[in-house]
């Protein structure tokens, strides 16, 4: 969800550049999607999993895999060795030569009832 966040408001300031909407608050928007991009490598980005991570309800971590994540390299929101191994956790993660791309992993939502409220 950050990496598309950025990329939303990363459009809005270009279109909102090219049709010389309010400078004060496309600068705001920008000062924002630089807290977005910070926090997704700061906050977000788990060195031990080489991977993207979630919160529950904002404050622990979700022990998941997302494919969601492959995002952030698709919109070039991470460094070269982030993108490296974020690709190769979701190789050893994530794709099934037989299946193809998970979307999660673990697939143990049945699980997890209380904590994602089902």
């Amino acid at each position: 969800m950050t990496a598309l966040a950025i990329r939303a408001v990363q459009e809005f300031i270009f279109i909102g550049a090219n049709l010389n909407y309010a400078p004060e608050k496309l600068q705001n928007y920008a000062r924002q999607e630089q807290a977005l991009r910070a926090a997704l490598t700061q906050k977000l980005w788990d060195e031990q999993l080489g991977y993207l991570i979630n919160f529950n309800h904002g404050a622990t971590k979700d022990e998941h895999i997302y494919a969601g994540s492959l995002l952030a390299v698709v919109f070039d929101e991470l460094s070269k060795e982030q993108k490296r191994r974020l690709i190769a956790t979701s190789r050893q993660r994530l794709y099934d030569p037989q299946l193809g791309v998970r979307t999660v992993d673990p697939a143990d939502f049945h699980l997890l009832e209380k904590e994602f409220q089902f």
